[in-house]
């Protein structure tokens, strides 16, 4: 059984992401479309509902699925910003950093790790329509990565830059950030920034200054906020030319500058 699968019908961009089911059904065999039971594909399609989803509790937009032989492959498309939580979380449980994950997430993947070394089956989660970019695998032999995030992190400032992706938020302010390493950051702003604001920075490349935290042992970052926006400075004439006619005046009544100042130091 198999679906073609399609993109949502929505101008919105979206991100792919590919679950993968393997292994083999107790006194059935391998899995294929002839061995999966519905109530265990019902039980696994609500498990990756909430592993997509982790704390958001907006549905998901299209969620095909494809049964072949062999596997149980689903193919789900994120608006940005949930595959934004989704990626960035994958990628912190990969590097062994659970911290800041969501919690039903870690639920669901230990569920699944349980499951593996039990039933003798493996989950893997890709991005792409194949899974092109692995993400993680759980499976009987290759458990989850060990939690190595236990107080070993520093507050540090660094220069990020990026493309703005989302800016805003009706609970808290914050951005979202497309890095030119495809990392997919969120970052604390204050509405006095956006108050300050003078531009729009959707969809724009931007630089800004932010404070985080740094893993000593890994090296990644987490928990930025925003300290300061860094645009390039652009000459202003007219800003320039009121400068310069306020000196003027300032400076009308002293026929020697030069004189002057140095009387001021006592003529040394």
């Amino acid at each position: 059984m198999s679906t073609t699968p399609a993109a949502p019908a929505s101008d919105e961009e979206t991100t792919v992401i590919t679950l993968s089911l393997s292994g083999f059904v107790e006194g059935k065999g391998i899995i294929s479309p002839k061995t999966i039971d519905i109530a265990h594909l019902g039980k696994y399609l609500q498990e990756v509902s909430e592993l997509v989803r982790g704390s958001n509790k907006d549905r998901l937009s299209v969620v095909p699925v494809e049964i072949e032989d062999g596997s149980v492959k689903l193919i789900v498309y994120l608006c940005s910003l949930l595959a934004s939580s989704f990626l960035t979380d994958m990628r912190n449980i990969k590097a062994g950093e659970y911290d800041t994950v969501s919690p039903k997430r870690v639920e669901i993947l230990r569920k699944w790790e349980k499951r593996a070394v039990k039933d003798s089956i493996s989950y893997q989660i890709g991005e792409g329509y194949k899974g092109e970019y692995r993400l993680l695998t759980i499976s009987k032999h290759k458990k989850l990565p060990a939690d190595v995030t236990k107080n070993i992190w520093l507050q540090t400032e660094k220069i990020i830059e990026g493309t703005v992706l989302n800016a805003g938020g009706a609970r808290s302010s914050n951005i979202h950030l497309d890095t030119p390493h495809d990392e997919r950051l969120i970052i604390d702003v204050s509405d006095e920034h956006f108050h300050d604001l003078r531009q729009n920075i959707i969809k724009q490349h931007i630089k800004m200054r932010v404070k985080c935290e740094t893993n000593i042992i890994t090296g990644n970052s987490r928990k930025y906020s925003l300290i300061a926006f860094i645009f390039p400075k652009v000459w202003d004439e007219s800003r320039f030319r009121a400068i310069c006619s306020k000196a003027t005046n300032d400076w009308k009544d002293i026929p020697d500058a030069a004189e002057w100042v140095n009387k001021l130091r006592g003529n040394i």
